[in-house]
């Protein structure tokens, strides 16, 4: 798929996307040109100044905003349940924590 624009953080009347960008990139050293060029240097702006083509790759699975505490801590637990070497363990944890 063909990335037509890139918007940080919209707010829902901004898009009727349900697309999301979840920070993986492949991308050449004009990148850095335009991050330089911004009075600011902000990435996703740099990246949507680009003339080069972006692709997007559609993917199935969880996605946590990691950039805010409580994203992090669900992202760890989920990740955490899914290990068999400590997924029991973890649970008869949680169930100590939520029985206090």
């Amino acid at each position: 798929m063909i990335i037509e624009k890139l918007i940080e953080k919209p707010s829902k009347n901004e898009t009727n996307s349900n697309l999301a960008i979840i920070g993986r990139y492949v991308l050449n050293a004009s990148i850095f040109s335009e991050i330089e060029m911004l009075q600011t240097p902000d990435f996703t702006k740099a990246m949507h100044n680009l003339k080069e083509l972006k692709f997007a790759l559609s993917i199935d699975g969880e996605r946590f905003d990691c950039g805010s505490k409580l994203g992090l801590v669900k992202a760890n637990i989920s990740m955490a349940l899914k290990n068999p070497e400590i997924s029991q363990e973890l649970k008869n944890y949680l169930k100590e924590l939520l029985e206090q």
